[in-house]
């Protein structure tokens, strides 16, 4: 009995750490290029602006 308690929080934080480092994967093959070509529009919007061409 005291085995399987203590068998069950291991697994959740192993089955925890495996979600975070598959979210991270997510969030940085995903949200990164989209945060980099936000700020890039941004900024090449901005430069345009300065420069007049829009």
């Amino acid at each position: 009995m005291i085995e399987k308690l203590m068998e069950l929080p291991l697994l959740q934080i192993l089955l925890g750490g495996v979600f975070v480092i598959l979210g991270l994967k997510i969030v940085r093959e995903i949200i990164i290029p989209i945060l980099m070509a936000v700020v890039v529009g941004i900024i090449t919007y901005f430069s345009l602006i300065k420069l007049g061409v829009i």
